[in-house]
């Protein structure tokens, strides 16, 4: 995904199909990353009729698989609030700003 998609259309793409093929229920050796990632490509104000509910729920199901989310302890978690994600978001937004990949 990092290669490849290097908009936000195509990131959705990739969001849509990833669900679709049951993506989510592979190994992710980075699941912070990996979401961070979404919504740092994704701006949730413009894109969330296009993107909202599959990223949420891709989010949840990858933090929830890689055991840094419960749901059951709590059924509000919404992973654009992890505190986690949202470092994430910014480390990528600081590389942009300073020239590097935004995946190093």
């Amino acid at each position: 995904m990092y290669e490849e998609c290097k908009t936000p259309e195509a990131v959705i793409n990739f969001a849509n199909l990833y669900m679709y093929y049951d993506g989510a229920d592979n190994f992710i050796p980075d699941p912070v990353s990996f979401v961070g990632y979404l919504y740092y490509m994704v701006d949730m104000n413009i894109y969330w009729d296009k993107a909202g509910e599959t990223f949420d729920s891709l989010a949840c199901e990858i933090m929830t698989m890689a055991s840094l989310a419960d749901l059951v302890k709590d059924p509000y978690y919404k992973p654009e609030k992890d505190p986690r994600i949202i470092d994430e978001v910014e480390k990528l937004k600081k590389c942009e700003s300073l020239g590097g990949s935004k995946h190093d």
